[in-house]
């Protein structure tokens, strides 16, 4: 199964899921009132514009509530689309039962509540199915976009924080080395003549595949290194092995003896 683009776990396009829904579900109602909505919904009341409101203000609570951890749950982790579109039915069916509960105390118990849900999640699937499918459309269309960009250069590494925003473009060839730091990731590199560390909020894991792609190999379970910037690998006093780098002034990088033969063989 294929996997879903990092763009859709991005922070904000998880808010702009739960401001653009609620407010095209409020407008489709009011202009359109689909498969009898106003009398449905109404409650026998005649508040179908107060009532509409009410339901696009508890879609929206609701939407932050699973968008949320939707974001902290998946943003360093895989999910391929037939989960994601789970999820997403999951967020209209959830949407769904909140809107019943609360016609169902409209209609004061008038109406059994599993008659009141089957109506709403009918009503909410048709409603909600147009933007969830043009957000999820336009995403892909600009993750395809950045990525043609990006095969096009190369020569660049872009590396994103945990919100998905772009922090350091760099050649990887300048690329020294990266070390894991608790939440952060340190990427030693050259700016021109001079050594730089960048401090990225970022994971080794949510990397790996970028720095792999680009030609660092992993060392050590805490560094990935570039094997052109190496000098020559050693034992150094206390028997460890390191990577002693072209930069005399760069810190050693350990080798761990799980990764040292095939770092050997590729140099």
């Amino acid at each position: 199964m294929t996997e879903i683009s990092h763009h859709h776990k991005g922070i904000l396009v998880q808010v702009i899921f739960f401001l653009v829904i609620p407010l095209f579900f409020m407008g489709f109602m009011l202009l359109y009132e689909p498969m009898g909505a106003r009398e449905f919904i109404s409650a026998g009341r005649g508040l179908y514009a107060f009532n509409v409101t009410m339901m696009m203000c508890i879609a929206l609570l609701s939407l932050v509530g699973t968008r949320l951890p939707f974001h902290f749950i998946w943003r360093n982790h895989s999910l391929h689309w037939l989960w994601y579109a789970v999820w997403c039915l999951g967020e209209i069916f959830v949407i769904a039962c909140f809107h019943a509960l609360y016609l169902y105390l409209m209609y004061k118990g008038g109406i059994p509540y599993f008659s009141v849900l089957a109506r709403c999640f009918g009503l909410d699937l048709m409603t909600m199915i147009y933007p969830y499918v043009i957000l999820l459309l336009a995403i892909e269309v600009k993750a395809q976009s950045e990525s043609g960009l990006e095969e096009s250069s190369d020569e660049l590494v872009r590396f994103t924080d945990t919100y998905m925003r772009v922090k350091l473009v760099i050649a990887p060839s300048a690329i020294l080395y990266i070390a894991a730091e608790e939440n952060y990731v340190r990427i030693s590199y050259m700016d021109g003549e001079i050594l730089k560390d960048y401090v990225l909020r970022s994971s080794m894991k949510a990397i790996e595949q970028l720095v792999q792609k680009h030609g660092l190999v992993r060392c050590h379970r805490s560094y990935f290194i570039n094997p052109k910037r190496i000098k020559v690998l050693r034992k150094d006093a206390e028997g460890q092995i390191v990577a002693d780098l072209a930069i005399p002034t760069a810190s050693k990088v350990p080798v761990s003896k799980r990764y040292y033969d095939a770092l050997s063989d590729l140099l």
